[in-house]
């Protein structure tokens, strides 16, 4: 059974300073450095951005509105849910809120 989930994205270093560079948000001094770092990743120069660099670009990217914060992974269509695991959903979160309320009595 699939149940709703969001999911929050991580982005690959190298997508990471591609988002940032085509963003043409950034100063004239952030666009160099992050190019540098986008080129020293692709030429194999170094594997992986410091845990500063990685840091500050999320900074960067998360203050330019550039994240994209959490995604629905059924209503996004990257998860297939068939109906016959919708209606199990149901009947399990039927059987799981508990028995029913009992009322009193009605008059006589």
């Amino acid at each position: 059974m699939t149940k709703d989930k969001d999911v929050k994205i991580t982005l690959t270093d190298s997508k990471l300073l591609k988002e940032l560079i085509d963003s043409e948000k950034l100063t004239d001094d952030e666009l160099e450095t992050f190019s540098g770092m986008l080129d020293g990743l692709t030429s194999g120069k170094f594997k992986k951005l410091t845990p500063k660099q990685r840091d500050w670009a999320e900074g960067i990217h998360c203050g330019l509105n550039l994240d994209p914060g959490t995604v629905n992974l059924v209503s996004s269509g990257q998860v297939k849910v068939t109906d016959a695991q919708r209606d199990e959903l149901k009947i399990f979160l039927e059987k799981s809120s508990g028995p029913k309320r009992l009322r009193p009595p009605g008059k006589k």
